[in-house]
C-alpha cells in the first residue's frame, strides 16, 4: 500500500473514530443552547462523557497520523512548501486541540460557562483552516480533483470568517471540516 492510501486509510479511520466519540456524548448534549443544562447533562452522565472525549481525542490523533502522511506523500511536489507549512499547521493545531480536550474533560463547568472558547480551541480550529487552505492550495497544483480543492479553501475560508465574526460554534465547524476530509481520505484511496 502505497502513503497515499495509508493516509486516505488514517483520515477516514479518524472520520470513523469521530463519529463514535460524538456518539458516545450524553444524548443531545450538543443540541442544548443553554450551558447549565449542557453541564448538568455532561455531571449525569460523567464516565459517557469522559469516554466520548478520550474516543474524540483518538480521532484527533489518528487524523493528525493521516495529515503527517499525505504531507510526506508530496513532498516531491513543486508546492512542497505550502504542504509542509499546512502540515505543521494542522500538527500544532491538532496538539493545542487536545490541551484543551483534555480541559473541556476535566472541568467541563469552565467551557460549560463560557460561550466563547478557550484560547486552545480557538487556535485549534483556526490553524486546523488555515491548514485546510493550504492543503487546499496544494491539492490543487498536485492533480487532485479540483473539486476537492476548491472545496477546502472555500469552505475554510468561510468557516474562518463565520467562527470569527459570527461566532458560529467550533464543534459544528470543525464538524463540517471532518466531512471534508473524508472526501479527502477517499480521494488518497483513489490515488
Amino acid at each position: 500500500m502505497a502513503i497515499a492510501q495509508l493516509a486516505g486509510t488514517a483520515i477516514i479511520a479518524a472520520f470513523v473514530i469521530g463519529v463514535v466519540g460524538t456518539a458516545l456524548s450524553p444524548p443531545r448534549l450538543y443540541a442544548l443552547p443553554d450551558f447549565g443544562e449542557r453541564l448538568k447533562l455532561i455531571e449525569a452522565n460523567r464516565n459517557r462523557w469522559n469516554a466520548s472525549q478520550l474516543v474524540s481525542g483518538v480521532s484527533l490523533v489518528v487524523t493528525a497520523a493521516g495529515i503527517l502522511l499525505l504531507t510526506l506523500n508530496l513532498q516531491g511536489a513543486a508546492n512542497a512548501w505550502l504542504v509542509n507549512l499546512g502540515g505543521g499547521a494542522y500538527l500544532l493545531g491538532v496538539a493545542l486541540g487536545m490541551v484543551y480536550l483534555y480541559q473541556y474533560t476535566r472541568d467541563p463547568l469552565a467551557s460549560c460557562s463560557n460561550p466563547r472558547p478557550g484560547a486552545f480551541l480557538l487556535a485549534f480550529t483556526l490553524l486546523t483552516l488555515a491548514a485546510g487552505v493550504l492543503f487546499g492550495v496544494a491539492i490543487l497544483q498536485a492533480g487532485f480533483p479540483t473539486w476537492l480543492g476548491y472545496l477546502l479553501i472555500g469552505y475554510s475560508v468561510v468557516a474562518g470568517a463565520a467562527y470569527l465574526v459570527f461566532n458560529w460554534p467550533a464543534f459544528y465547524i470543525l464538524g463540517i471540516f471532518s466531512i471534508i476530509e473524508l472526501a479527502l481520505g477517499i480521494a488518497l484511496l483513489w490515488r
